[in-house]
């Protein structure tokens, strides 16, 4: 079942704030003061969401999510969580971890796999606060719920398996959240979401590609753009690039 601008009331002190029903993991969208929020996560309860600070009162809070009996979602605007990283990873570290722990990882994760793939993909809420690059407008969905169309937005699932890789890479690379002496710790700001990441001491990490890690890269590869597409209108006078190009030749060569 599909919940819609269920609301939540801040007070200034509460960070964690109980939903009304379970939720599907990954499903949970919150738009704080209309835009969506990255400062919060889904705590593995699967009910409860977590926001990095206490919300002051004057603000609007509003959250839309599957509950957990639903099947067939996909990931709403995070690449994973951290409930789905303990049910899927084998990783001993992963497990024992908090939810905290593996947030503060994953969002390294995601902002690494965004760096990795390029910025070249329109983003489906750009306008609406959107930081990750995904979900794309390719990954708006015309679905039916009974008779009436719905749009369903989602991250593609490899993408979320791809984040899944990402962390685990993080986590046996030695990241800062599961060992203080891994590497040294730098605070970074993109926009209004700020994140920590780790440059982990004599490991050889050289670009977001080797921090994501191979079976990542083997996933995000088909996302990756290398440049920007052009769009030429059909009133463009190719006759005139195509002269151009003949005087060049015929000038240089």
């Amino acid at each position: 079942m599909f919940i819609e601008n269920e609301i939540l009331v801040p007070d200034g002190i509460l960070t964690t704030f109980p939903l009304a029903n379970k939720f599907k993991p990954g499903t949970v969208k919150v738009l704080f003061d209309d835009k969506l929020c990255y400062e919060c996560r889904e705590e593995s309860g699967n009910q409860n969401i977590e926001f990095d600070v206490a919300p002051v009162a004057t603000r609007s809070i509003v959250v839309s999510y599957y509950t957990e009996d639903e099947v067939n979602t996909w990931n709403q605007i995070r690449y994973t969580t951290p409930a789905q990283v303990k049910a899927l990873s084998r990783v001993a570290a992963i497990a024992a971890a908090t939810d905290a722990d593996l947030e503060g990882v994953i969002r390294e994760a995601e902002l690494y796999i965004d760096e990795y793939i390029g910025f070249f993909w329109k983003q489906l809420e750009a306008n609406n606060g959107q930081m990750l690059m995904f979900p794309r407008r390719e990954d708006e969905k015309r679905v039916f719920e009974g008779t009436h169309p719905v749009d369903y937005v989602g991250i593609p699932q490899d993408l979320s398996r791809a984040a899944l890789y990402a962390v685990e890479n993080l986590v046996l690379s030695g990241a800062v959240t599961f060992d203080s002496g891994g590497g040294d710790i730098t605070s970074e700001k993109l926009g209004d979401y700020s994140y920590t990441k780790a440059n982990v001491s004599g490991s050889g990490v050289k670009d977001s590609g080797d921090l994501i890690g191979k079976r990542s890269r083997s996933i995000v590869d088909k996302y990756r753009k290398r440049y920007r597409e052009l769009k030429i209108d059909d009133d463009f006078d190719n006759d005139a690039l195509l002269n151009s190009r003949q005087r060049f030749a015929r000038d240089h060569y």
